[in-house]
């Protein structure tokens, strides 16, 4: 047919038109691009009416359809690159009602009016960082032409410009809040009035700017603005940086002027100076700058300072009164200056006192620090005299009877009433006594007859040597051939070390090694003494010595100030875990310290130290560093560093010969014995008792029982020192023991006290509010858990750090809140008891925050430094001055990514040392208190430093919490009989279950005893809460069939619910042997497959309760759950313990429709129980801080500080894939 030969060619025809009428059609064509069409088809094309589809055919427009087709698509893309662009536009400058422009967030800063600063501008950074990256993609695109291209251009120049001007702006506010909190002391303003006054026109734009931004916080309006705030940015940048510089060249200046501010932060420094006119402000920053100088006493005029105070309470008159008035750091230098002439002239006085006066009534005339001096002095002088008689061997052996007669009289003193300064005073003296003692034994073995004899060259000897100065003479100090003058740094009335043949070894080792103006380096395990000796070594030359604990975070530049400051001083240092340092900053120091060495070598009195020139130095300057090698996290020095520290090795310290010592100084006449007797003890136990990671029989052990056992023998001197010993002994051990070694103590006790008895020791008072405390909280009596109540208490009286280790359940908790109870009771109560005060308790989980989050870190973002939470609550601590006791908690993990920065605050040193250099000494009212499962991860230098309470779960067990949960919750909803009736259910079945689950079945979660008798605790409660169980009101047979049931559900879900399929198998074996008299479970399935029949008291299978599935085209196929005997006792056990708001973990291999079961349950009773449900999705790369931001993003803000749910609703939290996130090195998890 031709008709239809001639449509098909026209339809042909048309079909090749198509694509080129789609082109035309392309809605991105613009002007510019219709111009190019026209060129292409060499003619206008008019866009009216006549221009018809006949109009392009007749142009045969489909033989340029390639070129129209290129001019479309550049079109299209064109399009997408605007596109783009108007999104940037959008984001930044805000193009419709819903997409506001991105804002700063504005705060206001502290209390004043119209000051602001900006807050967090990561997400302004992330945005600027996600337009960079759009602009580089359409900039790159070769379809990015013309006015397209300039506009482009445009915004990359501004983006660039606000990225810049943000970097500015944050640098200047981190600048601007420093010097703001300077420059805001009206004392700093008038002393340094030319940076006050820069600073002044500095603040008054940032003022204004900020003002502004607070009304008008569109980040890119601000910033693209006539304003040109980067160029005022760059210049008062300047300004600042160079008010900086002064400022700190300033601070270097006073620092110069009186050296011991460098052991003083920024901070603490400025905070002087912004007080000068009050003198009494240095108090607080005092025993940081000085070795134990507390408090300045002031006369009348509150201008001369009259006397100086120690922690001790012990004053000291001084020789002439400094005024305090004027520039901080010269009345300061004053003081030390004046300090040393008054310490000269005292010695001087106690020298000349001495022979006139009977030795043990002139000890109580002078200063503690002296008495041991000048005893020291005349003891050396007797000796001396003694060996240049004729005989030198029999006029030594004549002179040993005088020291035993001088012992003896000052062990008779220890019964006397003392008082505290006294009593130490005296025990410090008798340990010293006790070393001359002996050293003259020594000698008399070793048949030492003359003064220049090696035996006594040796000892370290402390002389008066006569010269032509105005106190006629100068203690001096010598050891072999090495000679130094006595430093005169007042020390008050702090107690000294047990001096053995090991302390002498060091001792000479230390003064060799200063000879040669080289340091020492002791190092050795842990709790031998090395930290100790050294700050004993500088008591014995009266030198100041500043401990330092390092950790990885110490910089070079902080040592740099921190050995600057010591060279000056002429102070010694000891550098505690020299080797947790990083090797970079280790090689450094080595420089550092090489530097100083030179210059002592060249006995010059200013040298350049790290470039900078006439840096003071004074002879007294000693580095020394103690290391525990081979530890977790330790560096192995540089070759460099070790060559300027002479090593020594401290292995074993000589127990007995301490133990006698102590035990002495304390008042025990059969102290040699006795000190043979503990020596053994601990020997023995070491090796006989089963090694367990809380154990510790080291130096700091001993000590505590020794000093545990002064103090029982002058609280109760009716008993005899064996017995005050022995009850010492097992107060201080038996708290860490688990169950089998308690016996095998007590064996070895009775083997080495062989028929003594202990009398039972009565708390009184104690033991009374112990009680009243558990009834209070509605807790039960348990005589195991009592016991360990009073034992935390015995550790705590002689340890400042105490570690309550158990695994979950075991009470640790209770233990301490009973504790705090009891001793804030007995302080209301006006106890005699000194140790009862109120209790402050800060607690924290140290694993839930990063170290930087503990302790403190640098923000790289603006450089500013920012406490953590141990060293913020441990200011607290500090600045809090009532007799109040302060327990720090850290209830988490101990392993020593994060404990180890503690060690210095463990041990007798008691300081928190920061990264950023700032040592905080916390006072005797503080206690370090770790609630552990274990110390498998924590290393012996952490162990030896706390005291120990091992928590057995089995002593408690878990009937007390049943008992607890029946007299609160069940109790008032069941009859007497009921109650009685459940008890025996639990009595009878609950350990049997117990034992059987954890013996015979693989879990698929570890449970302790006590977590799953809590399950079956809430859910039984949670069932008759929620079905309205009527246990009271019914027959007994009624009741008691009601009970079997629900105990017999409840036994099998919370007891079996949490093991593997196999194991099902075998619970369901023996819940049909066992629980036969409690319920008759059907004879098919298994016991999981039943549900409560509550009206017929029966069990009936789940089958019954399933709901018939209807298909919802409209739910997407990954949703559709389909109903089944799981998804059905699943969503019950889970919707019946949420109604009670109980936590529920549903654990499994992945795949069996966990989250479903949940969602479908929360989703479901969302109406039913007013719930508000927050998901959080873990992963591997979840952290705790993370974690909080999604929570708090979730809840609404009801106050400041306070987050909650949306009014009328209950939060519920769903954590998908709990185990997810990332185990660190030591197996936790954040």
């Amino acid at each position: 047919n031709p008709v239809c030969q001639k449509l098909k060619g026209m339809v042909e025809e048309f079909k090749l038109t198509l694509p080129v009428i789609s082109c035309l059609r392309n809605p991105a064509l613009q002007k510019h691009h219709f111009q190019q069409i026209d060129e292409i088809v060499g003619k206008e094309l008019s866009k009216d009416e006549e221009f018809t589809l006949g109009v392009l055919i007749e142009l045969k427009v489909m033989d340029l359809k390639d070129d129209i087709q290129q001019v479309s698509n550049t079109a299209t893309q064109e399009a997408a690159l605007e596109e783009l662009l108007t999104k940037v536009s959008k984001v930044w400058a805000g193009g419709s009602t819903e997409s506001k422009p991105v804002e700063f967030i504005v705060n206001p800063y502290k209390d004043y009016k119209d000051v602001y600063t900006l807050g967090s501008v990561e997400e302004i950074m992330t945005q600027i960082e996600d337009t960079g990256l759009i602009i580089s993609t359409v900039i790159s695109s070769r379809f990015c032409t013309g006015g397209l291209k300039t506009r482009v251009e445009k915004w990359e120049e501004d983006i660039k410009y606000m990225n810049d001007t943000l970097d500015k702006w944050l640098e200047f506010q981190r600048n601007w809040m420093y010097l703001e909190s300077v420059f805001g002391s009206a004392e700093i303003a008038r002393q340094w009035p030319q940076d006050a006054k820069l600073f002044s026109a500095v603040d008054k734009q940032w003022k204004e700017l900020m003002k502004r931004v607070f009304e008008n916080p569109s980040v890119y309006r601000i910033m693209i603005s006539p304003l040109q705030i980067q160029e005022k940015f760059e210049t008062n940048n300047k300004q600042l940086e160079r008010i900086l510089n002064n400022l700190e060249k300033k601070l270097e200046e006073k620092r110069r002027t009186f050296p011991r501010f460098y052991f003083l932060s920024n901070d603490d420094l400025l905070d002087i100076l912004s007080q000068i006119k009050n003198p009494a402000a240095i108090q607080p920053h005092l025993l940081k700058m000085f070795d134990n100088i507390k408090k300045l006493e002031f006369g009348e005029n509150n201008v001369d300072v009259i006397a100086i105070e120690s922690a001790e309470g012990e004053s000291i008159p001084l020789a002439k009164y400094p005024k305090a008035r004027g520039e901080v750091e010269k009345w300061l230098s004053v003081l030390e200056q004046y300090m040393v002439l008054s310490l000269r002239r005292l010695a001087k006085t106690a020298v000349m006192d001495y022979e006139g006066k009977k030795r043990t009534d002139w000890i109580f005339d002078h200063p503690c620090q002296l008495v041991l001096t000048v005893s020291q002095i005349y003891w050396c002088r007797e000796v001396a005299a003694s060996l240049a008689s004729e005989d030198g061997a029999q006029g030594l052996r004549d002179y040993q009877q005088e020291c035993y007669r001088n012992l003896g009289d000052l062990a008779d003193l220890t019964a006397r009433k003392l008082n505290k300064i006294e009593r130490r005073m005296l025990g410090t003296l008798i340990t010293t006594d006790v070393h001359s003692r002996d050293l003259v034994d020594q000698m008399v073995d070793e048949n030492v007859s003359g003064p220049t004899q090696f035996g006594w060259q040796k000892q370290l000897r402390t002389e008066w040597e006569v010269n032509g100065g105005p106190e006629g003479g100068e203690v001096v100090l010598r050891q072999n051939n090495s000679y130094f003058g006595y430093g005169y740094e007042y020390q008050g009335a702090q107690p000294r070390l047990v001096i053995t043949p090991l302390t002498d070894r060091i001792y000479m080792t230390v003064t060799g090694a200063l000879r040669l103006c080289l340091g020492a380096a002791p190092s050795g395990p842990a709790g031998t003494g090395k930290t100790e000796t050294v700050k004993d070594m500088a008591k014995c030359l009266a030198f100041q010595c500043i401990v330092y604990n390092c950790s990885d975070g110490v910089t070079y530049k902080m040592m740099e100030k921190f050995i600057s400051g010591l060279a000056q001083c002429g102070a010694w240092c000891c550098l505690d875990e020299f080797n947790r340092i990083n090797i970079e900053v280790l090689s450094v120091i080595a420089s550092q310290v090489s530097e100083v060495r030179q210059a002592l070598l060249a006995k010059v009195d200013k040298f350049t130290f790290q470039g900078v020139p006439d840096v003071d130095i004074k002879p007294n300057f000693g580095a020394f560093i103690t290391m525990n090698p081979g530890y977790a996290g330790r560096t192995e020095l540089p070759d460099n560093l070790k060559v300027l520290f002479r090593p020594v090795a401290v292995m074993t310290p000589d127990f007995r010969m301490i133990a006698e010592v102590i035990l002495f100084s304390e008042g025990y006449k059969a102290a040699r014995p006795l000190s043979l007797k503990i020596t053994q003890l601990f020997k023995l136990s070491s090796e006989q008792l089963s090694p367990q990671d809380h154990y510790d029989f080291g130096m700091r052990a001993l000590k505590s029982i020794l000093v545990m056992a002064g103090g029982l023998k002058r609280g109760n001197p009716h008993l005899t020192e064996e017995v005050s010993l022995i009850r010492a002994c097992r107060d201080a051990n038996i708290p860490k023991f688990v169950a089998p070694d308690i016996p095998l103590f007590n064996g070895i006790l009775a083997d080495l006290f062989p028929g003594i008895e202990l009398p039972s020791h009565d708390y009184g008072e104690l033991q009374s509010a112990i009680n009243l405390m558990i009834d209070n909280g509605l807790f039960q009596h348990v005589s195991t858990f009592n016991l360990k109540i009073t034992q935390l208490y015995e550790t705590l009286v002689v340890r400042h750090g105490v570690m309550l280790v158990g695994a979950t359940g075991s009470g640790k908790t209770v233990n301490r809140d009973v504790m705090k109870g009891a001793l804030t009771y007995l302080r209301e109560q006006e106890s005699e008891n000194q140790f009862a005060q109120k209790v402050q308790q800060y607690s924290m989980n140290p694993k839930s925050i990063t170290y930087g989050e503990l302790y403190g870190e640098m923000n790289l973002f603006t450089g500013e430094w920012k406490d953590g939470v141990c060293a913020i609550i441990a200011k607290i601590c500090v600045a809090d001055t009532t007799p109040d006791m302060k327990w720090i908690l850290f209830d988490g993990p101990v392993d020593t990514l994060w404990i180890e920065s503690m060690n210095s605050v463990l041990d007798d040193s008691k300081l928190l040392c920061l990264d950023n250099g700032v040592r905080i000494k916390l006072p005797d009212t503080v206690r370090m208190m770790f609630e552990v499962m274990d110390l498998s991860v924590a290393s012996p230098a952490t162990t030896s430093r706390c005291g120990m309470v091992y928590m057995n779960p089995a002593e408690l067990g878990w009937m007390p919490h049943v008992e607890t949960w029946m007299q609160l919750h069940l109790n008032p909803l069941t009859s007497d009989s009921g109650s009685e009736f459940l008890h025996s259910l639990f009595s009878t079945y609950g350990q049997k279950g117990l034992d059987f689950v954890h013996k015979e079945c693989s879990m698929l979660v570890q449970t302790v005893e006590i977590n799953l008798t809590t399950a079956l605790c809430d859910l039984f409660l949670a069932i008759v809460l929620n079905e309205q169980v009527n246990l009271k009101d019914q027959e007994e047979s009624v009741i008691t069939e009601t009970i079997k049931l629900v105990f017999a559900f409840c036994f099998v879900w919370a007891i079996g619910g949490n093991v593997d399929q196999k194991s099902q198998e075998k619970f369901d074996a023996f819940c049909r042997d066992k629980l036969e008299a409690v319920v008759l479970f059907p004879p098919f399935g298994m016991v999981y497959d039943f549900q409560m029949n509550i009206p017929d008291r029966k069990l009936m299978t789940w089958e019954t309760t399933v709901p018939d599935f209807k298909y919802n085209p409209k739910v997407p196929f990954f949703q559709i759950l389909v109903p089944t005997v799981d998804t059905v006792r699943y969503s019950y056990l889970v919707k019946t313990l949420l109604a009670q708001r109980k936590p529920v973990l549903l654990n499994g291999v992945s795949g069996t429709g966990k989250s479903i079961v949940m969602w479908e349950t929360l989703y479901g009773s969302t109406d039913e129980l007013s719930l508000q449900i927050i998901g959080i999705q873990f992963s591997a790369q979840t952290s705790s801080a993370r974690t909080q931001e999604m929570i708090e993003a979730k809840l609404k803000v009801k106050r400041k500080n306070l987050l909650g749910a949306i009014p009328g609703k209950k939060v519920v939290l769903f954590i998908d894939d709990l185990n997810m996130p990332t185990m660190e090195q030591f197996g936790a998890q954040p």
